[in-house]
């Protein structure tokens, strides 16, 4: 997400975060760029017990982006 110094202001961009899990490098830098940052955090996928294993509701993902 560095990349975000090259967008365009106003440009949408959904990060999604594993649980637990809240960074705010991201966006700052997206604050500073005039980009529009909206963050997405995911919930422990069913029957996998590492962290990195995640899901996101999809509905809630197109609801961010549509």
């Amino acid at each position: 997400l560095t990349n975000l110094v090259f967008c365009q202001p106003g440009t949408r961009v959904v990060e999604i975060f594993n649980p637990g899990d809240a960074r705010t490098f991201y966006p700052a830098l997206a604050a500073v760029a005039g980009v529009i940052h909206r963050p997405l955090w995911g919930s422990r996928a069913v029957g996998r017990p590492a962290l990195e294993d995640y899901e996101v509701d999809p509905a809630e993902l197109e609801k961010m982006i549509g």
